[in-house]
């Protein structure tokens, strides 16, 4: 596993593999091609995963898929965001942020955690105002330096994660305080996705280290041990090896009041429902004008559009499901940096993901498999918080970065 400030990202293209160890990089070709070449990661993908997404695998044949009407039931129902509250910095330094973050939460006393590439994570108070960082750059071994998810937990406790090559995958249970209360190995390059009966039952997904038999991307964990030990594996698909790192080993996942899980695919428009002992339940799939088929693992070049990926899903607390999109965006080709002529290379962190995506919101009723509301947002959704609430990232004319986060309504 990577560290984060040597992650390197490649493509392999007919006869030719590029890495680069100064940083993740594009390798797309000088005479455009039909559609987009994929993009191949490292075992640092999960690292990226949280910004642009992941994918699950084909369905089981057992699986029942229910298709979602696309006429909406509602025809005044509109999904609007709220006011900007922006996480800032009276010094104006704490603020600098990776070209979009990559993890955004909030714990139980309202404040917000947020992670970047190559920086070390950031706490900001409930009203949006820098308190502290979290860990040290170089440290100890048992010292954070750059964390990659969060995870809130029972008592306004942070489970924290992060990839190390040299001191491996770990995860750092952080009091109220932010100290470090335990530190646990993970089982594989994984991520986590809920928490409800820590530490005996934690949810991840990602692959297990070393085994490529199950090939499913859900794990059930007990925490209770300095290794976090998989009780139960399942997803709604197998792949031919799990212990690959790519994007496609990953669901995103919210939790429902009846302890089931909601698993959404990234590069397929397709919902699985689970019960907690990881019975398939059912499945709602679609295939909407601005996803019409499945995706591709890439970001497109600077003369294809990126294609669409669902970035993450949550269940409110009336039931209802929001599914986030991200599409292109509608000045897309202002995301790439100026090539001079036979370029063929750019650096990742020189994409303007602000301006290369948009969001798509779609609001599901998965009792009656309709569509309640579906929205188009210009603004480029980073991140979906626990709450429902989201994360808003955008560079302004003079090249400053900001995160805001802003409230979802539904209005009827």
């Amino acid at each position: 596993m990577a560290r984060l400030d040597t992650l390197r990202t490649y493509v392999s293209l007919p006869s030719t593999l590029l890495i680069n160890d100064g940083g993740p990089v594009i390798r797309f070709p000088r005479t455009p091609v039909p559609r987009p070449l994929g993009r191949r990661l490292s075992l640092a993908a999960p690292l990226l995963l949280l910004v642009w997404g992941a994918a699950c695998d084909k369905p089981e044949p057992e699986s029942v898929v229910e298709i979602v009407g696309a006429t909406t039931p509602c025809s005044g129902c509109r999904i609007e965001l709220g006011p900007p509250l922006e996480l800032r910095s009276e010094k104006g330094t704490e603020t600098e942020l990776a070209l979009s973050p990559i993890a955004v939460t909030n714990d139980g006393q309202g404040r917000f955690w947020v992670g970047a590439i190559h920086h070390l994570a950031r706490v900001y108070d409930a009203n949006g105002k820098f308190l502290t960082t979290i860990g040290r750059k170089g440290g100890g071994p048992n010292d954070l330096d750059s964390p990659v998810a969060f995870l809130p937990l029972p008592g306004d406790s942070m489970l924290v994660f992060e990839f190390d090559s040299a001191r491996g995958n770990r995860a750092f249970v952080l009091d109220s305080q932010f100290h470090s209360a335990r530190t646990m190995r993970l089982p594989g390059a994984m991520l986590p996705t809920t928490a409800a009966e820590w530490p005996s039952r934690v949810l991840l997904t990602g692959p297990v280290a070393g085994d490529s038999s199950t090939g499913l991307t859900l794990h059930v964990v007990s925490a209770e041990q300095p290794e976090m030990k998989v009780v139960k594996s399942f997803g709604p698909g197998r792949k031919a090896t799990a212990s690959s790192g790519t994007i496609t080993n990953y669901q995103r996942v919210t939790s429902a009041k009846d302890s089931s899980y909601w698993c959404a695919d990234i590069l397929r428009y397709r919902i699985s429902h689970f019960a907690k002992d990881g019975t398939l339940l059912g499945t709602i799939e679609r295939a909407p004008e601005w996803f019409p088929q499945p995706s591709g693992e890439n970001e497109g070049t600077p003369v294809t559009p990126p294609p669409p990926k669902i970035f993450a899903i949550w269940q409110a607390p009336d039931g209802l499901l929001w599914v986030f999109g991200r599409v292109a965006g509608k000045n897309w080709r202002d995301g790439w940096p100026k090539l001079a002529p036979g370029d063929t290379i750019v650096n990742f962190s020189s994409l303007r993901a602000d301006k290369m995506y948009g969001t798509t919101i779609e609001v599901l009723d998965p009792i009656t498999r309709e569509v309640v509301s579906t929205a188009a947002l210009d603004e480029y959704v980073s991140n979906v918080l626990p709450n429902g609430n989201v994360a808003v990232f955008a560079v302004d004319s003079a090249g400053v970065p900001h995160l805001s986060i802003r409230r979802l309504t539904l209005t009827r």
